[in-house]
């Protein structure tokens, strides 16, 4: 691979990602998105906010086909992430919060109502101190 390229490789495979999941073709954003995940790991190593949400969005694939566990191993890493970014990363924060209280309420787990409103904090939060449309 070209110097720097894995950058961009890994921006091609969530995009793609993306795609699959608006169809609802979770089988291969999964793919799709572990490869963003691995390709943006290599560049910038685990605790960079690409991967971060890229894990999020790989999450977001697994859930619909109930691999909860993983989905949640992934999500829980990409909170850590996302909870010490800059405040640029403060809305994508706040899904992955939501995401997570949906996959523990699909699992039956009583954290998911705490996560919703630290989410809505955060968005609160956002909409008082950023102007309409920055966001």
């Amino acid at each position: 691979v070209i110097a720097g390229a894995h950058r961009w490789i890994g921006l091609t495979w969530n995009n793609l990602g993306d795609v699959y999941q608006s169809r609802k073709d979770f089988p291969d954003a999964e793919r799709a998105f572990r490869n963003a995940v691995e390709s943006w790991t290599d560049v910038f190593g685990p605790n960079s906010v690409r991967v971060a949400v890229a894990s999020s969005n790989l999450a977001a694939a697994l859930i619909p086909q109930r691999k909860y566990d993983e989905a949640e191993m992934f999500l829980v890493q990409a909170i850590s992430v996302l909870e010490g970014a800059p405040r640029p990363a403060a809305a994508t924060f706040a899904n992955a919060l939501d995401q997570y209280a949906q996959l523990l309420r699909l699992k039956s787990n009583e954290k998911a109502d705490a996560l919703e409103d630290r989410a809505r904090a955060i968005r609160s939060f956002l909409e008082r101190t950023i102007p309409a449309g920055a966001l």
